[in-house]
């Protein structure tokens, strides 16, 4: 077979999967909770991924964002000391923005961590990362509760919303949303690989936002959460500063004055809420250093893809400013390590990585 057929066949192949219908469903846990009586009102909370305040604010002020500056500037309210969480990684914040838990009380530490139960290292950027990023969040308080908890608590806003549309778009956290885009990210693929324009990803999220809004306002997503990816991609690969980081919050201005225009022509202004927010910040490092390699001078046995019975410590590193340390306990992975163990904890000499 030629390589054209194989991979035209192929590409078929994959839409015809995504567009069967699954052979059995199961009633979803969101599905159990009543509708509650809500305003009548709709929120989108869009999230400038990676976008730094003061570039934000230095184009508002230049004139580079007039839509910006006059619908949501003039005419909102904003937070300038508002803060994110710790780590300040986007599955992180992301989960928090919809449910207000802090990364340790939902299951969710890092963008990479180690499982100490299963032994196992969980990517969140890895191509199965969304769906275990979505099947490991849970509510750390609930697990503390003295048995009158419900059965299915509600979790996020989308189950606080039960029985209304609800959108989460391109993000991470998609958990009970109604709606969930996109479930195979090809067009991101294609945007970011094939044709080296990540930009193009924030414009397929308008499109779908515009579409969403176009509809009857009974299927109107009452909650539209949205990652804006693009700016986070090119500062990663280009720096903060880089001209096309500026050309995409001006994609985004043109945006913010189609979507305003929208809701005008609809009557949908005075009833909808448009948050802009970021999950974190970024700035150029030219200082690196290997924390592997530190720790394994130290005499540390770090683990490279799976544990072998000399290893002894776990490194979460994403090439960003974070990392989180996973350190065996004397008695095993499983249990965790106490404080005083960890401060006197016994160190081999240096030899080959584990």
């Amino acid at each position: 077979m030629r390589r054209w057929s194989f991979v035209k066949w192929s590409v078929v192949l994959l839409l015809c999967l995504c567009a069967a219908p699954s052979a059995a469903r199961t009633t979803p846990r969101h599905a159990q909770f009543p509708p509650q009586k809500i305003n009548d009102v709709y929120v989108v909370l869009l999230v400038l991924d990676g976008c730094r305040s003061d570039m934000l604010y230095d184009m508002v002020d230049r004139g580079e964002l007039p839509a910006v500056k006059k619908y949501l500037v003039d005419r909102g309210t904003q937070f300038s000391h508002a803060i994110t969480v710790f780590p300040s990684a986007t599955v992180n914040a992301y989960q928090s923005m919809v449910t207000g838990l802090f990364p340790g009380h939902a299951g969710i530490p890092y963008a990479e961590w180690f499982d100490r139960r299963h032994k196992k290292i969980i990517n969140f950027f890895s191509l199965k990362g969304s769906h275990r990023f979505n099947a490991l969040f849970h509510n750390y308080y609930y697990s503390l509760n003295d048995g009158t908890a419900p059965t299915y608590p509600r979790e996020s806003i989308f189950d606080d919303l039960a029985g209304y549309p609800t959108a989460a778009m391109y993000t991470p956290f998609s958990r009970h949303a109604t709606l969930r885009t996109p479930k195979i990210p090809l067009a991101l693929l294609w945007a970011e690989y094939g044709r080296r324009r990540p930009e193009r990803v924030d414009v397929y999220n308008y499109h779908h936002i515009l579409h969403l809004f176009r509809r009857p306002p009974d299927q109107i997503p009452r909650m539209t959460f949205a990652g804006l990816l693009s700016t986070d991609y090119l500062e990663h690969h280009l720096g903060v500063e880089h001209v096309r980081v500026r050309r995409t919050l001006r994609q985004f201005d043109t945006f913010v004055e189609k979507f305003v225009q929208l809701l005008t022509q609809r009557h949908l202004l005075e009833k909808t809420y448009i948050i802009v927010t970021s999950d974190h910040g970024m700035h150029d490092i030219k200082d690196l250093f290997h924390l592997r390699e530190l720790l394994r001078t130290a005499g540390l046995q770090p683990i490279r893809d799976t544990p072998r019975s000399t290893s002894n410590v776990f490194v979460g590193a994403r090439g960003i400013s974070v990392a989180t340390l996973t350190m065996k306990s004397p008695h095993g992975w499983q249990q965790p390590i106490a404080y005083d163990t960890l401060r006197a904890y016994p160190i081999a000499p240096a030899s080959t990585a584990a």
